[in-house]
Parts: C-alpha cells; sequence; structure tokens
C-alpha cells in the first residue's frame, strides 16, 4: 500500500476514534484533527506499512464461501436437532494442513470453529484436529475448499507446506 493512502486510512481511522470517544461533540473537532493528525504520523514512525499480499477480491470470495457454509451448516445442524432420530456421528478427525505455519492456520481454526457443525481443537504443526457432528460427511474436503481459499486469499498460492 502506498505511504499516503496508508497515511490517509489512519488518520481517519484514529479521527473515527476520537468522534466515538467525545460522541462528536462539535467543540472537540478541531482538537480531535490534531490528535488524529498526531497519532496517525507517530503510528507510520512505528508501524510503517508493509506491502500486503491480501486479495480484497479474494477475501470477498472467502467471506461468500464462509457465509453460505455457515447457512449450510446451521440448517444441517436445525434439521440433525429435530429429527426423531437424531442421525448423528460425532467424531474427530485430522486434517493435514497445507498452510504455512502463522497467522493463517489460526484464522482456519477459527473459521472452522465458527461454522456450525465443526470445532477446531488444535494444531499439532502438521495437522488440525477438528470435532464434527457427523463424520460420514465430508468434512476433510469442505476444510480442504476453505484452506484453499484461505491460501489464495492471504497470497500463499505457491506456498503449499505440509510439515
Amino acid at each position: 500500500m502506498r505511504p499516503g493512502m496508508s497515511l490517509l486510512k489512519r488518520f481517519l481511522l484514529m479521527l473515527a476514534l476520537w468522534l466515538v470517544l467525545t460522541q462528536a461533540e462539535p467543540g472537540a473537532w478541531f482538537m480531535g484533527l490534531l490528535a488524529a493528525a498526531l497519532a496517525a504520523g507517530l503510528s507510520m514512525r512505528i508501524l510503517p506499512p508493509a506491502p500486503s499480499a491480501v486479495s480484497a477480491r479474494r477475501a470477498v470470495r472467502l467471506a461468500g464461501h464462509f457465509l453460505s457454509g455457515s447457512l449450510r451448516g446451521g440448517i444441517d445442524v436445525a434439521r440433525r436437532a429435530f429429527d426423531p432420530r437424531m442421525p448423528l456421528r460425532p467424531g474427530w478427525i485430522r486434517h493435514g494442513l497445507d498452510l504455512p505455519p502463522g497467522p493463517g492456520r489460526k484464522l482456519l481454526g477459527d473459521l472452522l470453529t465458527l461454522m456450525p457443525g465443526s470445532m477446531a481443537a488444535g494444531d499439532d504443526g502438521r495437522s488440525l484436529l477438528v470435532h464434527c457432528l457427523d463424520t460420514r460427511q465430508p468434512v476433510g474436503s469442505d476444510i480442504r475448499a476453505l484452506e484453499r481459499l484461505l491460501r489464495q486469499t492471504l497470497g500463499h498460492e505457491g506456498e503449499a507446506r505440509r510439515e
């Protein structure tokens, strides 16, 4: 990201924070502009902008995949809850990870945990331990699809690593 654009975004973020804290009191705007400018400038010195490999277009695609998966999972969980036969076969699966170590793996586990019907319980460095409501379902392929989209979104396409 260009430094000027990064400075502008930080300034606007600081100004928005100031307005929230002062309840947008008109008498505080001048000090808010000054404080936001100083805070944005200082933040640029402390944490300079770094190039980002995150693709906004792919992030939107990932969000759509997450939302549709959450909706499908919610409907599936509700159907199972109201079915008198309780068609459950809960269990644990291990999913071999292709994401390189780091925040991407944590985000994958968090996304899986937020989706109804699954919960990431740990990462041993090579695989992710996931609890699911029905081990007969294609949980592994669903996780692979989510991981692939996340890898593309974070710019790790050519970095598939199984440790």
